[in-house]
């Protein structure tokens, strides 16, 4: 264990930072591990006892450092080349703790061994990096650096001396929050959310979310859940996205049942336009009615059709048989079809049928509301 302290720490206040460590000179076949070992429960505590009248004292702060080797330039405590900092501690402004992960350079800076900004210092090319302690900076051309260092704001050219610099990040930016309560911020901004993503000025596109699904012909589905006057949750209607059907607000007792959809060609399609057409042959007696308004029967010659798989209650359907031949009859079995005078008959080409399915409590069969007749 050595004291690093007179190494390349920091000097605040008169005070040297104390270090603590190991000092090696590992290569690309050797590495310096830490572990603390335990047949039960092994843990690293970091205690802040708060007798300190500083901010870090009153907020309890304890961090977790990622850095990218030390400082050449600046005063004799250089200190550290930051990366990002893990840190827990109390919230600004706000009786809770946090846990935040905070980037103190953008991986160009740590690439190019940023250094600190240093007065009268000759910038030898464009693409020289260095901080001032709030920004991040890329050199813009070569020169010789002013007396004082450079502020400005994000998107304008600093004029620092003979260089020209560009903003490129702050050398300290909140990237994740989260709270005691729950509360989950990703980027920049306040938590008056329960979770908020705001993209920094840094950010070089568009605010872009993303959600995916995973596997094959999977959809993806978001619910969004409200509590009542006791606290219990209440079911409203959630989002469906599919690879066939695109974005639907579907019914929140079955999330396969659309109440409305947003087509790129029809643009948005409400209640029962919001399910499919198709064309199918009945199998083994059945055709699937999940999704669907319209069903085109294909088939010729002797088939059978008696029920009806899927479906949503309340929902309509219309049966077009495109020849003749197939004999339709109310089957016996979940999803059979009550037909008028429940009689079987066997419709001629084009001959539409519309039926209607009952509520599950109502015996979820489907009853013949119309036919036309060719």
């Amino acid at each position: 264990m050595l004291d690093l302290s007179l190494v390349n720490g920091f000097a605040t206040q008169g005070e040297t930072t104390k270090s603590l460590g190991v000092l090696s000179r590992d290569r690309a076949t050797s590495d310096t591990h830490w572990q603390i070992g335990s047949g039960h429960h092994p843990v690293l505590n970091l205690n802040n006892f708060g007798v300190s009248s500083s901010r870090s004292g009153e907020a309890r702060l304890a961090s977790l450092l990622w850095s990218a080797g030390d400082f050449a330039n600046g005063p004799s405590k250089r200190g550290n080349r930051g990366g990002a900092l893990l840190q827990f501690g109390k919230e600004d402004g706000r009786d809770q703790w946090s846990l935040r992960l905070r980037s103190l350079a953008p991986w160009a800076a740590i690439h190019n061994r940023y250094e600190r900004w240093s007065a009268e210092e000759r910038i030898a090319e464009p693409g020289v990096f260095r901080t001032t302690g709030s920004l991040v900076l890329e050199s813009l051309d070569a020169g010789l650096t002013g007396r004082s260092p450079p502020t400005g704001k994000f998107g304008r050219d600093l004029v620092d001396g003979s260089v020209r610099w560009r903003i490129v990040d702050s050398a300290d930016r909140s990237i994740l929050r989260v709270t005691e309560r729950g509360n989950v911020l990703l980027g920049l901004g306040d938590l008056s959310a329960s979770y908020r993503h705001k993209v920094s000025s840094f950010h070089p596109g568009n605010f872009v979310s993303e959600r995916a699904a995973a596997g094959i012909s999977r959809d993806a589905i978001d619910r969004l859940i409200p509590t009542g006057a006791n606290g219990e949750e209440v079911k409203v209607p959630g989002f469906r996205a599919s690879a066939s059907a695109g974005l639907a607000v579907v019914d929140p007792g079955d999330m396969l049942r659309p109440i409305a959809r947003f087509e790129a060609r029809r643009g948005m399609v409400i209640g029962q336009s919001a399910l499919d057409g198709t064309t199918a042959t009945p199998q083994e007696g059945r055709l699937n009615a999940s999704q669907l308004r319209l069903i085109y029967v294909a088939g010729t010659g002797q088939q059978r059709l008696d029920r009806l798989v899927g479906g949503a209650s309340e929902q309509e359907l219309s049966l077009h048989f495109l020849g003749s031949g197939t004999v339709v009859s109310s089957g016996a079995s979940a999803g059979r079809m009550l037909l008028q005078d429940s009689r079987p008959f066997t419709p001629q080409a084009h001959t539409v049928l519309h039926l209607r399915k009952l509520p599950d409590r109502l015996g979820g069969f489907w009853v013949e509301t119309g036919r036309s007749e060719k």
